[in-house]
């Protein structure tokens, strides 16, 4: 499937009272069913088309809202019409998201993607009416949320999304043979949909009859998934963190009588989180991507090998060239908008290179080390990668975060914990420094009294 087009059809060819999407209002679960979302589809887009006397191809549309069933909408109805999305974090400050709105060439900003469902004129979604080849043009400007806080317009196609969505949904047949409990009947999107991972996610689901759960307010979670129910959740390293914390005090309820799977994106989980997870009898997997290949790139389906990412699926080639990972297939990115020198520096023959670096083993499992812009370089012209560190530091329960920097020609490691953990650690500093080369040792170390300030992501913001 490589176009909004053909889902949409292969929609439409459903039963029309299933229900497709659910959302909380007023304390209460609504229901939508096929019939509803593509009677929503045709509200919204006559509303485009009108705005626009009929002329949607190209527009570029700004999406400045909370998750909802109707920004889902708003978004399968853009790719019907040939219409450029750009969702934008509506909590990012003002002057960020009147950069991106600038930057973008925005014809249109949608506040509140309610008002173009005006549900006031009967609606008839005319297929013959709507784009079809558009699978290789810019569909979606998505913007990164980088670890140095600079983000840049990434340019992709319905094809690059629907590709990973595939992916996804290749992976999770696996899981159906691994953990045939796991009926795959609905899941609670926790991922922001301004992200690859999360839209992939959303249209992986759209594309297995897997009832999409929305979450529009993360504050909500225990609430939202006390009444969905839901049997998988898709969220932030965060979120997966914080269940740990819950069940280690015995409140695995807080997550709903019926969750059994947890799949996770953006940023690394310590093995740690994934063993409690896995021993209260979930199952766990944790991708790997970036904006720029539309979300995913590899899955570690069960996390039998915690510090890997997994594997790539038969759609995915990856090489390591001077210790970068370079990735291809279908869904890496157009280019960058307005950027073509960097999109030729990362871009070559339908091969990305990442910035990450990492390892293949004999197995096919791909290992993250770090990434090549953090690379520590000492004077005596060892190269470090500090996020190898911080994994290590990591394996002890009583490092809640660390950043590992380079501080006159020494490394030095940040760490955020408990003050009360403060001797333990400088203790676990000592034996990790006994096991390592000297030029890997900690020299400096300095404790912090609150966590790091995060990218929208969940990564930790390096300064």
């Amino acid at each position: 499937m490589n176009s909004i087009y053909e889902l949409i059809t292969v929609i439409s060819k459903r039963s029309e009272e299933k229900t497709i999407i659910r959302y909380i209002e007023s304390g209460q679960v609504k229901e939508i069913s096929n019939k509803q979302f593509l009677m929503d589809i045709g509200y919204c887009c006559e509303y485009l088309k009108d705005y626009w006397n009929g002329e949607t191809k190209g527009k570029h549309i700004v999406l400045l809202a909370p998750s909802s069933y109707e920004y889902i909408v708003v978004i399968l109805s853009c790719g019907l019409l040939g219409s450029v999305i750009i969702p934008v974090n509506n909590t990012e400050s003002k002057e960020v998201i009147d950069n991106i709105v600038r930057f973008s060439d925005a014809d249109l900003v949608i506040d509140n993607p309610k008002n173009v469902i005006g549900r006031d004129k009967k609606s008839v979604l005319d297929m013959r009416k709507m784009q079809k080849d558009l699978e290789d043009e810019l569909s979606y400007l998505l913007f990164t949320s980088g670890t140095s806080g600079k983000s840049k317009g990434v340019m992709l196609s319905q094809k690059n999304i629907l590709t990973s969505a595939g992916i996804i949904d290749t992976y999770f047949d696996d899981i159906s043979n691994m953990r045939p409990d796991i009926k795959f009947s609905n899941c609670y999107i926790m991922l922001p949909l301004y992200h690859s991972f999360g839209l992939a996610l959303l249209y992986a689901a759209l594309i297995g009859e897997v009832v999409v759960d929305v979450c529009s307010d993360l504050r909500m979670f225990y609430r939202d998934l006390s009444l969905y129910n839901s049997e998988i959740i898709a969220c932030p390293p965060i979120a997966v963190n914080l269940m740990m914390t819950d069940i280690l005090r015995g409140k695995l309820e807080s997550w709903g009588k019926s969750l059994k799977f947890v799949i996770s994106g953006s940023a690394p989980l310590s093995p740690k989180v994934i063993d409690v997870l896995k021993a209260n009898g979930l199952f766990v997997a944790l991708g790997y991507g970036m904006t720029e290949t539309a979300g995913a790139g590899t899955l570690n389906i069960s996390c039998d090998n915690p510090l890997s990412v997994g594997k790539s699926s038969e759609k995915t080639d990856i090489e390591i060239r001077d210790g970068e990972i370079f990735l291809k297939n279908d869904s890496v990115m157009l280019g960058y908008y307005k950027d073509e020198e960097e999109t030729r520096n990362v871009l070559n023959e339908g091969w990305i290179a990442t910035g990450d670096l990492g390892s293949l083993d004999d197995n096919g499992y791909l290992y993250i080390t770090g990434r090549k812009k953090n690379l520590i370089i000492l004077s005596s012209g060892e190269n470090i990668s500090p996020e190898e560190i911080e994994q290590k530091l990591l394996t002890s329960k009583d490092i809640l975060e660390v950043v590992v920097k380079e501080d006159e020609q020494k490394i030095c490691a940040e760490i955020f914990c408990d003050p009360s953990k403060e001797k333990e650690i400088i203790e676990q500093v000592k034996i990790y420094n006994s096991s390592v080369p000297m030029y890997k040792r900690i020299t400096k170390y300095v404790f912090r009294n609150e966590p790091f300030e995060k990218t929208s992501s969940g990564k930790i913001l390096r300064k």
